[in-house]
């Protein structure tokens, strides 16, 4: 499965925070690259627990987040 999530990167102090707020997760990283790279894994493991239990394309659904099937490759998070 391939997710596109909006996100938005802003500096803060010590670093950057990138977050979505589609999702309303977020995550930090000394530059933009680290926070990015931060916050897709901090999705990967915010949508662990609902692809176990079978139910994440209905919360994605709810949360308005573009997904698209894919045989075979796992999860694949695209930011946007």
């Amino acid at each position: 499965m391939r997710l596109v999530i909006k996100h938005e990167v802003n500096p803060v102090r010590g670093g950057y925070l990138a977050r979505s707020t589609q999702m309303r997760v977020a995550a930090q990283g000394y530059n933009e690259q680290t926070a990015k790279a931060n916050l897709e894994r901090t999705v990967q493991l915010f949508l662990a627990p609902l692809e176990r239990e079978g139910i994440l394309q209905e919360e994605l659904r709810k949360m308005g987040v573009t997904f698209e099937e894919i045989d075979g490759s796992g999860l694949v998070i695209l930011l946007s």
